[in-house]
């Protein structure tokens, strides 16, 4: 029998990235019958990207133990929604939940591309409209769109303030998993 062998460990590494977009621009093109991948494409060509924050996140211990549930088929729905939040503390491996999480919505696309899991999600102007500090991806059984709710993956902290609500917002996670 073979086993893994020193240099066969795993790293996990991932970021968030935030677009923020023209307000109306990205659900123009989502109203017209495109895929979310495919209005932000329209919009960016139109022009209506307006800032992007990319920041790499923290994968939290409890999300290490969703990872292993995953792999022994203890879990079998995996990561299903993205929450966002005002709280500024610093991402601990400890943390199980947002420090004061504000707004949570289902992914509106999930895929994989070879080692690289990537995850988007887009919040409208009206459901975004705070002084936005934190994100975390959430997952299991028990997610819901209950806040708190699920097995937190990653916590990013990244700094936006939308607190007008004068923009429309996508976020984008990305995972990737490589020999360490």
């Amino acid at each position: 029998m073979d086993y893994l062998k020193s240099d066969d460990a795993l790293r996990l590494h991932g970021s968030m990235q935030l677009t923020a977009w023209t307000k109306g621009a990205v659900p123009y093109w989502i109203e017209k019958g495109y895929e979310l991948a495919d209005a932000r494409r329209n919009a960016y060509f139109d022009g209506h990207a307006m800032k992007k924050i990319i920041v790499p996140n923290l994968v939290v211990n409890v999300g290490l133990q969703l990872i292993a549930e995953l792999l022994t088929g203890d879990d079998t729905l995996g990561l299903t929604y993205h929450a966002i939040g005002t709280g500024t503390d610093p991402a601990g491996t400890t943390q199980t939940t947002l420090i004061d999480e504000e707004e949570r919505k289902a992914f509106t696309s999930r895929y994989r591309n070879g080692y690289t899991a990537s995850l988007s999600v887009f919040y409208t102007a009206a459901e975004s409209t705070y002084y936005l500090q934190e994100a975390g991806i959430f997952g299991g059984a028990s997610a819901s769109a209950t806040p708190d709710s699920g097995v937190m993956l990653a916590r990013t902290l990244l700094a936006y303030n939308n607190g007008g609500g004068t923009v429309d917002l996508t976020y984008d996670y990305s995972l990737t998993i490589n020999r360490a």
